[in-house]
């Protein structure tokens, strides 16, 4: 199973906002330049895999122009993050199908070179932990009373779940929930329920790639937590609209 396919859209702040605001506004150059860094791991179970990687993002208060980012220890492997369509003040690296291992990637301080679009710079570093979940168990998505209800078994250490809707082939993302407690393992919808990303509705008797993510924190963090993750784990099934 092809996984860029299937989950390049499904990390970071926006993956668990919709979108990504920022402290200023943009292009307001008046301001100091400022940037938020987040490294975190991501688990990703299919039929057939269970393995991890590390996405990386960079959230500028104005527009970017390069993002390169190092991993910790002698010969580190560097990660030249990209714009975002339609934001250059986020860039990001989402990992591809290759990148995807049963190993854990290397933890401690990844160091993030940033440029903006007027030539300013800034280094900034992000602390990748060792705290990790296990795979999800997506345990069934149907239709019910007129919604489509998810259900899945509990994560140990877990703090909130999501559940995310895509266009069949993973690349258009349509729906995101509100953040879900770590005790809830169920979620219905439909197509009035809010969360749709604007113009997207459900067409009946269409297929759509139907997501739910397991989300744990950096420690320590309590306020922006979306922008200081250290895991995901996800699991995806495709269902036809009703």
């Amino acid at each position: 199973m092809n996984l860029t396919r299937i989950f390049w859209r499904s990390l970071g702040a926006i993956l668990l906002v919709g979108t990504v605001t920022f402290t200023s506004c943009k292009d307001k150059n008046e301001d100091p330049f400022n940037a938020s860094v987040d490294v975190f791991v991501q688990r990703v179970k299919t039929e057939t895999s269970d393995k991890v990687a590390v996405a990386l993002y960079t959230y500028g208060n104005r527009d970017l122009k390069t993002v390169k980012a190092t991993a910790p220890g002698q010969g580190a492997k560097v990660y030249n993050l990209a714009a975002t369509a339609g934001n250059k003040q986020v860039f990001s690296y989402l990992p591809v199908t290759t990148d995807y291992v049963t190993d854990m990637p290397t933890n401690g301080a990844y160091s993030f070179e940033i440029t903006a679009a007027d030539n300013s710079k800034l280094t900034l570093t992000d602390q990748l932990g060792t705290q990790s979940l296990a795979a999800i168990n997506f345990k069934t998505a149907a239709f019910a009373d007129g919604k489509l209800k998810s259900t899945w078994d509990a994560l140990t250490d877990v703090e909130n779940y999501v559940v995310k809707l895509f266009s069949a082939d993973g690349n258009t993302l349509l729906y995101v929930s509100p953040i879900i407690a770590s005790s809830t393992l169920e979620y219905s919808f439909n197509s009035t329920t809010q969360g749709w990303l604007s113009g997207n509705v459900p067409v009946v008797g269409t297929n759509y790639l139907v997501q739910v993510l397991g989300v744990k924190y950096e420690t320590g963090v309590t306020t922006d937590k979306a922008y200081n993750i250290q895991f995901i784990s996800l699991a995806s099934k495709t269902i036809k609209w009703q």
